[in-house]
């Protein structure tokens, strides 16, 4: 069972892998996208349970991995989003970190859109109503 107060590295693993999937859908990862989740995003509610320092390691860590090996950090992420499916804070850490950041460079663009059916998809959800 997962203690709240102290999430998972899984949990960690989907919130951050969950935003980069989304800002990377586009190929690249711009400077807002990135100030954005470190600055702004992580203080959201929906992030109180979780350390700083842990998802800002974790980003960090997502990041360097899905600019080596794409595919296999991409299949790293949506597993740990998968496996947050039935964790009602995680899910909504997942939500908010994919929501924003397709919307921290200002544009929806279809591959952002298509990731974030994926990851609908991937927490068990109707991605029209994600």
């Amino acid at each position: 069972m997962t203690d709240e107060a102290t999430p998972a590295p899984g949990d960690v693993t989907a919130a951050c892998g969950a935003y980069l999937l989304a800002a990377y859908a586009d190929a690249r990862v711009e400077r807002i996208e990135e100030a954005r989740f470190l600055g702004g995003v992580v203080n959201h509610a929906a992030f109180r349970h979780f350390e700083p320092a842990a998802l800002a390691s974790e980003y960090t860590r997502l990041l360097a991995a899905l600019q080596s090996d794409y595919d296999a950090a991409e299949a790293e992420i949506v597993t740990a989003i998968a496996a947050v499916r039935s964790q009602p804070t995680a899910v909504e850490a997942v939500r908010i970190a994919s929501r924003q950041a397709v919307i921290a460079d200002q544009a929806l663009k279809p591959q952002e859109e298509a990731m974030l059916a994926r990851i609908a998809r991937a927490l068990g959800l109707d991605p029209k109503e994600f």
